[in-house]
C-alpha cells in the first residue's frame, strides 16, 4: 500500500515536470519565431523607406549608432539632368 501511495507520488509529480517542460519548450520555441518574424518586417519595412527616399534622387542621411552616412541612388546620379547635359565631357574620356 505504502509503496503504491510513492509511486502514484512519483508519477505525479513526473507528469507534472514533464507538462512544464513541454510547455516551456514551446513556448521558447514561438518567442523564437516571433522575434524573427517581427526583425524580418523591420528589415522589410527599413529597406522599402531606403528604397523610397532613394527614388528622390536626393541625398539622404543614414544613422546607425555613431556612424551616418550620405546616400542617393547610382541610377539618379548617371541620368543627365539640364546642368549636366550643357556640361562638356571630362578630359581624357
Amino acid at each position: 500500500m505504502f509503496t503504491r501511495k510513492i509511486a502514484f507520488i512519483a508519477m505525479a509529480v513526473w507528469c507534472g515536470i514533464s507538462t512544464i517542460y513541454v510547455v516551456y519548450d514551446r513556448w521558447q520555441h514561438f518567442r523564437e519565431e516571433e522575434l524573427a518574424r517581427i526583425a524580418d518586417k523591420t528589415r522589410r519595412d527599413v529597406i522599402g523607406e531606403i528604397i523610397t527616399q532613394a527614388a528622390q534622387c536626393r541625398p539622404f542621411s543614414v544613422v546607425v549608432g555613431e556612424k551616418s552616412a550620405q546616400l542617393v541612388s547610382v541610377a539618379c546620379l548617371q541620368e543627365p539632368g539640364p546642368a549636366r547635359a550643357a556640361q562638356p565631357p571630362a578630359p581624357g574620356r
